[in-house]
């Protein structure tokens, strides 16, 4: 029977590297006939306490043998599975000589400006002479590695309780950009070997023809702050402006912002001011229809000074007409002709000598203070 030598070289540079690697994490190969050929085995991250091991956070490993190894690529369909993985990469790379080992990040690679342009990244485990970042076609990363230890090492409780600290930080900012990858929104990191990296910046890798996909990924925050904002007041306004203007563009949100928040909100801002000249007296808002932008719900919220009696009364806005007659006027797309803005116009409201002293940023939201007909 006969065995590539180059082949049993890198096994053996893999079971060096599993022994190395659990000095500070659970490992587990990944069977041969399971190897899609992205990584080599899974690991667990371990933290000591008193004479227990408390398994945290899982990633991937490659590993990697030999001083002729001097960069790996991924491209294809590889590529494509780097980019949708959850977990985070890392290239170990070992020298059986020396019973050492070099722990690359790959996810560093997600926070380039040009990963989205790329076709196949290389990574460099060596760093080239004269190598432009980006052909065009191919990114090339040269990163440092993260941890670089030994067969010395592993027995040196110190030492392994850092780099547990130094695994920590890199799993939570790669988390964190996997994560918001296709909202665009990355972690630039900060590090030397064997140090705990830091943020170094926070760029925006999207694109305007990825609006769309950044804004759909943003939904769960949008909605989580849309929770809170029902039992911190202070966020319900600016929410209902970003809920409305992420409608306007088509995302649909599944969290209602309801009638209690919407309510309790106005209500709030309208007892604050009451007793001040500048006190409002009605709120209106109008909220349309994500499936029908000309169906508008036209809400008045009104507060009376002497009983504090609050009260809402809701109107269905089918048609222009409906607009019109409730005292509002509303801006037509020439093209769509679907309502793109409400103003105040000379109906009833103003008859009844209803003067507009606040209009919300996002169009919609009118507070209005009731004067005399003689100051109109």
């Amino acid at each position: 029977m006969v065995r590539n030598a180059d082949f049993r070289l890198g096994d053996r540079a893999e079971d060096l590297g599993i022994v190395l690697m659990k000095m500070f994490c659970a490992i587990a190969p990944v069977p041969r006939q399971e190897d899609f050929g992205i990584f080599d085995a899974v690991a667990t991250l371990l933290r000591r306490e008193n004479k227990s091991w408390h398994a945290e956070d899982s990633f991937l490993v490659q590993f990697k043998g030999g001083a002729s190894v001097k960069k790996v690529e991924y491209k294809g369909e590889k590529f494509k599975a780097l980019q949708n993985q959850e977990l985070a990469l890392f290239i170990a790379h070992v020298n059986l000589e020396k019973a050492d080992i070099k722990l690359y990040s790959v996810g560093v690679a997600l926070a380039e400006p040009n990963i989205r342009c790329a076709k196949q990244l290389v990574v460099h485990l060596i760093k080239p002479r004269k190598q432009k970042p980006f052909d065009g076609v191919t990114l090339h990363i040269a990163p440092d590695p993260i941890l670089h230890w030994s067969a010395n090492d592993i027995t040196v409780e110190d030492k392994e309780t850092h780099a547990y600290n130094v695994m920590t930080q890199w799993l939570s900012f790669d988390h964190r950009n996997r994560r918001y990858f296709k909202m665009g929104l990355q972690v630039k990191v900060r590090w030397q070997t064997n140090e705990v990296p830091s943020i170094k910046d926070i760029i925006y890798t999207g694109s305007p023809s990825r609006e769309d996909l950044a804004l759909a990924e943003a939904v769960p925050t949008v909605e989580v702050l849309s929770v809170l904002a029902i039992n911190n007041i202070e966020l319900a306004t600016p929410m209902l402006q970003v809920r409305n203007w992420m409608r306007s563009r088509g995302i649909d949100l599944m969290v209602p912002m309801n009638d209690w928040l919407l309510s309790n909100t106005i209500k709030d801002f309208l007892f604050s001011r009451l007793g001040h000249d500048y006190g409002a007296d009605i709120v209106v808002y109008f909220e349309f229809d994500v499936n029908d932008p000309q169906n508008y719900v036209f809400r008045e919220f009104s507060c009376s000074v002497s009983t504090n009696n609050y009260l809402e009364q809701r109107h269905q806005c089918s048609n222009l007409d409906d607009i019109r007659n409730l005292g509002f006027e509303a801006e037509i797309d020439s093209d769509t002709q679907k309502i793109i803005g409400i103003s105040l116009g000379e109906g009833w409201l103003a008859r009844e000598g209803y003067k507009l002293i606040e209009k919300m940023s996002d169009g919609n939201v009118f507070f209005l203070k009731k004067v005399s007909c003689s100051s109109l």
